[in-house]
């Protein structure tokens, strides 16, 4: 299993705790920890990568306004439906502009692969136990991305895409 995160501090945090504990208990399953590796992201030197997910990329699109002023949440977007290329070129720059390096370009998607869905668990609980239960559907993809070095190396360490933080979208190169 892997852990990632642009932020050195949190990687040095999760491997230190997880070298301490031999066994974690991950939503109920028990998970031996046999070692703890810190691994670099690749350099990206030359500005250019090409990210490959091992899960699948899930992703909304913009929120939109509605008559009124209200406001809409926006509507999950599945790799190869329209669309799917702004929302992700989207995702793409609010992350590398969230983590402070300038702007990142999908360059292309090179490759879809098959749907899946998962069961997920939001935030939140109540006297029975975690609520907001649900389905996500999503695909692995791979794209090519420009942009400042350090932009595809916080990309790389984070994943692409919306749920990263519950597994969705993580890059191998």
């Amino acid at each position: 299993m892997e852990f990632g995160s642009p932020v050195g501090e949190i990687v040095e945090a999760l491997a230190k705790d997880f070298a301490m504990i031999p066994i974690l208990d991950w939503g109920g399953v028990a998970l031996n920890i046999e070692a703890v590796a810190h691994l670099e992201p690749p350099a990206f030197a030359s500005g250019r990568g090409r990210f490959r997910t091992v899960s699948p990329v899930a992703i909304k699109s913009e929120l939109t306004r509605e008559p009124e002023v209200s406001r809409s949440g926006g509507v999950w977007i599945l790799p190869g439906e329209a669309g799917f290329d702004v929302a992700l070129s989207h995702s793409l720059r609010r992350k590398a502009e969230t983590f402070g390096y300038g702007p990142v370009t999908l360059e292309a998607i090179t490759w879809i692969g098959r749907q899946r869905s998962f069961s997920v668990v939001g935030h939140g609980s109540d006297a029975s136990g975690p609520v907001h239960w649900g389905k996500k559907t999503g695909a692995p993809v791979e794209i090519e991305v420009s942009g400042p070095p350090a932009a595809l190396q916080a990309l790389w360490s984070c994943g692409i895409g919306g749920a990263t933080s519950a597994g969705f979208g993580w890059v191998r190169q």
